[in-house]
């Protein structure tokens, strides 16, 4: 992340997003909800820290919050924390949604969504991709990035009738059960992931309820947990083994891992994979303990894309790749980090205003 000072810089960035949409302020104890009833498609929401109840998006709108496990001072001073539900549903494409604390479900019922930087912190809850909260949905191009997923599980949904198609799952760190319940009319890619993340924390991995991940490719990540053992599921039988399956670190030593491409590395001792865990001698806390370990199997292990044996190395995990996870989910863009404007000045007179922002992309 770099600091620059940004004076003419930000006040050209401020008036080229105002010519194109509203920017709009929530603070807490404004209703987000309301807010997003009030605002128009295209229009950007700027989430100060505070607690918001669950929200329904049914229009294209841009969601910015503040990130998560801040310091106190820390840019945005608090997380924005929605202490409930977020759905988005029919209307809601192309929208996008970063730096929140989200407590419950979250549903991805719509097309083109970007969901990043976010921490869903919602052990007993699911997050949804292919469904709103009554129905399964049609959805292409959703992108789910750089998140930090405490949860009792993930599913991806998809049939004949509502295929999930070009789905991105890149670089989030996961903690909870993961189900593929999708047949191979959908397709996606997951990239650069860390799945099992607490490796003290009993979950099991990669559920497939039926169907078939031949069109699904999986590069880069790290499973910290065995994968499910059985011929019906993720690299159960030679039939269930992805389209693409490269430059993965595996944990187990079961069927399904014996299954695996020689291109990955099975039967990996855990213990040798963070910084924080098993013991977490570093003193290292939240998001930071899923760093590798230095000598760990993952590192350099991965390939960026075209993801093939002449492509340029990278850690495998949430912290490698093109887009490597950030800590604290700071979100995307330039935040104003100091602002300092005279408290008095003559009428018509000219006033020096200082203006100091972080660039997060």
């Amino acid at each position: 992340m770099k600091t620059k000072i940004l004076l003419l810089t930000f006040f050209i960035l401020s008036a080229s997003l105002l010519s194109r949409a509203a920017i709009i302020s929530v603070v807490n104890g404004d209703n987000l909800q309301t807010k997003i009833t009030n605002a128009t498609a295209g229009d950007v929401l700027k989430v100060a820290a505070g607690n918001y109840a669950s929200i329904v998006i049914d229009k294209q709108l841009t969601f910015i919050g503040t990130g998560y496990f801040l310091p106190a001072g820390g840019p945005g001073v608090g997380p924005a924390i929605i202490n409930g539900n977020v759905e988005f549903t029919d209307g809601s494409a192309n929208s996008m949604m970063s730096g929140f604390q989200i407590s419950q479900y979250v549903y991805i019922g719509a097309s083109n969504i970007v969901f990043s930087r976010n921490f869903v912190n919602a052990v007993g809850y699911t997050f949804y991709v292919g469904q709103n909260s009554t129905a399964n949905k049609t959805v292409q191009n959703v992108v789910v990035k750089q998140n930090y997923m405490v949860l009792s599980n993930i599913q991806f949904n998809g049939s004949f009738s509502f295929p999930n198609s070009n789905f991105s799952f890149k670089n989030n760190i996961v903690v909870g059960s993961f189900y593929l319940n999708y047949g191979s009319e959908s397709s996606g890619v997951y990239v650069n992931n860390t799945f099992g993340a607490d490796i003290n924390a009993g979950y099991d991995f990669f559920q497939m309820n039926a169907g078939s991940a031949t069109n699904t490719s999986f590069y880069n990540n790290i499973f910290c947990k065995a994968i499910y053992n059985s011929s019906n599921y993720l690299l159960g039988s030679g039939s269930n083994i992805p389209q693409n399956f490269l430059y993965n670190i595996l944990s187990g030593n079961g069927t399904p891992e014996l299954n695996a491409p020689n291109t990955n590395l099975i039967n990996q001792d855990k213990s040798t994979f963070f910084i924080g865990y098993p013991s977490n001698t570093a003193g290292v806390t939240t998001d930071a303990k899923n760093i590798l370990l230095p000598g760990s199997p993952a590192s350099s292990f991965g390939k960026l894309s075209p993801y093939d044996q002449n492509a340029v190395n990278t850690d495998a995990g949430a912290f490698g790749g093109e887009e490597p996870y950030v800590q604290s989910g700071i979100p995307i863009g330039p935040y104003v980090y100091k602002l300092v404007v005279p408290t008095v000045a003559a009428n018509n007179s000219t006033i020096q205003i200082q203006v100091k922002a972080k660039t997060n992309n």
